[in-house]
This record gives structure tokens, C-alpha cells and sequence, in this order.
């Protein structure tokens, strides 16, 4: 059964590898970097202002010349959605031009109670916001190797967005099979014209189709067939 599993995922669009292990803990945490200076926090960390767990909420953050305000982050997991989303803020306190990415991640997706498992899958990246004098990009993705913040497997892209006022976007990936932890992680890369602000509410979520649910229990029956079979 797991040979035939392993084929199944491997003809699907994307396949996660379940080499890596579940992480003793569940990692969730946030990173922000104009590319010289980098800023991280993780929840229930240092520099988390909110004491519940799967929330941060990290106030202003300066990364060289600019200031990110991070309203709130959040995950929502269940043993059929994974759900991580930021609503924050960044501003230029300068006139020259530049780039700050703030990057939201969750590892050991596809443990019990943290998310989908299997084949079907589905990964939805939205974000909406408004700027001023600067272009936005929301990449969604995720990695077999269960580790925060890597990217291996891009889901989504919603490439540049807006140069001033109102933007939003909403990108849904190929199918994709799962065979073990994963991580999930969204990018959103700001950049910078000049003097300028932006805010943002992104949002990255893979819940489990109803097609995935059937074709488990079509596996899960197969594989009692096959034992009984052999018993017979």
C-alpha cells in the first residue's frame, strides 16, 4: 500500500516528501529583512506582545531604513485545514528606494490536528492592501524538509501588484500530494520607489478536498482487501 501511494503522489503536479520527522515543536514564527538587516520572531518568543499561542503580534520593528508594524499574525490549523494569515504594515523612513520582505511560517503540517495530509491538495494564496509608491508580490510555498521559512516547493504567485492604491490578488496552485510534515510559509515582498507606506493582509490556506477524503478511504479500503486476502 505505501509503494502504491508513493506512485499515486508522484503523478500529481507537486509531491512533498515525507523524509523529515514532525519537529518536537510546532514552529511558528516571522521574519522581516530589507536584505542587510533582518529581524525574527517567533510566538510566545521575544519581541511577541501576544501571550496566545498561534498569534504574534509584534508592534514596530525598524530594518534599516523602514519600520514594519505587524497588526497581528495568526494560524488556524485542524486535521483538514492549515491556515496561516499576517495583516501588518511598512513604511519608507527614508527617500530612497528599497525592498523588505516579511515572511509568515509554520512547521510540522500534516501532524495530527495541524493540517491536510495526502493527495488532491490545494494551496490558496490572497492578499489585499493599500500603497503608496510602492509594488507588492505574495509567493506562497512550502517544503518536504519540515524546516521554518524554507521554500523548496513555490505554490502560488501573484506577482507585482499595484504601484499606488488599492491592490489584491488571489492565486489557487496546481494539486499536490503530501506524504509527511511539511511547512508552509508566505513571502510578501515590498518594494520600494521612494518615500512611501503600505498595508497588507495576507493569507495562505490548504484545506483538504472532499476528492482527497474519498480516494483515502479507497486506499484505506484497498489495503484491508489486500489483507484479507491474504488471509484467505
Amino acid at each position: 500500500m505505501k509503494t502504491l501511494l508513493t506512485a499515486l503522489v508522484a503523478g500529481t503536479a507537486l509531491t512533498l516528501a515525507g523524509a523529515a520527522a514532525a519537529n518536537a515543536a510546532t514552529v511558528f514564527a516571522l521574519s522581516i529583512t530589507d536584505g542587510v538587516h533582518t529581524s525574527t520572531v517567533t510566538d510566545n518568543g521575544s519581541g511577541d506582545g501576544d501571550p496566545t499561542l498561534g498569534s504574534i503580534s509584534a508592534g514596530a520593528i525598524t530594518v534599516g531604513n523602514f519600520t514594519a508594524t505587524v497588526l497581528g499574525a495568526s494560524n488556524f490549523s485542524t486535521n483538514t485545514l492549515a491556515d496561516i494569515d499576517l495583516i501588518g504594515a511598512v513604511k519608507n523612513n527614508g527617500t530612497g528606494s528599497g525592498t523588505v520582505t516579511v515572511t509568515l511560517t509554520l512547521t510540522n503540517v500534516g501532524t495530527p490536528g495541524n493540517g491536510p495530509l495526502g493527495l488532491g491538495l490545494e494551496a490558496s494564496g490572497s492578499i489585499g492592501g493599500t500603497n503608496s509608491n510602492t509594488t507588492t508580490r505574495l509567493v506562497t510555498a512550502g517544503d518536504g524538509s519540515n524546516t521554518p521559512f524554507a521554500a523548496g516547493f513555490q505554490f502560488t504567485d501573484s506577482g507585482t501588484l499595484g504601484a499606488g492604491g488599492a491592490f489584491s490578488a488571489n492565486n489557487t496552485s496546481s494539486p499536490f500530494g503530501a506524504l509527511g510534515p511539511y511547512d508552509i510559509t508566505e513571502i510578501v515582498t515590498i518594494s520600494f520607489n521612494g518615500a512611501g507606506h503600505e498595508s497588507f493582509d495576507a493569507e495562505m490556506s490548504i484545506p483538504e478536498p472532499a476528492t482527497a477524503l474519498v480516494f483515502g478511504a479507497a486506499l484505506v479500503g484497498l489495503g484491508l482487501g489486500m489483507r484479507r486476502r491474504k488471509r484467505g
